[in-house]
């Protein structure tokens, strides 16, 4: 039952962040995103600010977020750790989708089956999203914690030069596709496996 209730909070907590901000944005004309620079998040709200931007970049600015949400993605992710996650622990080569990439495949194909313009955004790259609209959407801090030391990890838009945080993208050397920038930031216990960083 733990795994269910904290999935659905994150995704509620998704929910009300990705509506509240269209809803500003729809409800203002664009002038409270045109006035806003930046949005932090965690976990669930993570994610919905993720949507929100996603939505602003691709076109979607009336796409209804609950479309986007609904999607149980849920039962993929226990499935896949019931099953391949469990005899990836017999082989040595990771060579099989775990938990934590079918989570991503479940937002991505709540994007797909939504009425957007552009059904393959949520795949498109995170950085390359921002090298091509950063000035007509707000940039994202999504917060993460690095879990053998409980330091905080930002994977941003911005370069984080901060004493106290690491730069997600400085620690990858690379780009990753929107869903899995916001997978960063919405790591639960049980349901997703923490991320590794292999430099």
């Amino acid at each position: 039952l733990f795994p269910y209730t904290t999935l659905f909070r994150s995704i509620r907590a998704a929910y009300w962040t990705a509506a509240v901000l269209a809803q500003l944005h729809q409800g203002t004309h664009g002038a409270f995103t045109q006035h806003t620079f930046a949005i932090s998040g965690v976990s669930g709200g993570s994610l919905g600010a993720v949507v929100f931007d996603t939505m602003l970049a691709s076109g979607a600015v009336n796409l209804p977020v609950r479309k986007v949400l609904e999607y149980d993605a849920l039962a993929p992710t226990l499935a896949s750790a019931l099953g391949p996650d469990l005899l990836q622990r017999l082989i040595l080569l990771p060579v099989l989708r775990d938990r934590g990439r079918a989570l991503e495949l479940g937002w991505e194909q709540g994007w797909r089956r939504s009425p957007t313009p552009d059904p393959e955004a949520m795949t498109k790259g995170f950085l390359d999203m921002f090298a091509k609209h950063g000035f007509e959407i707000p940039s994202l801090f999504l917060n993460g914690t690095v879990v053998e030391t409980g330091e905080r990890i930002v994977t941003s838009n911005c370069h984080i030069d901060w004493s106290d945080a690491f730069d997600g993208f400085d620690e990858l050397g690379g780009d990753l596709k929107i869903s899995t920038a916001a997978s960063m930031s919405t790591r639960f216990p049980y349901i997703s496996p923490a991320g590794t960083i292999i430099k």
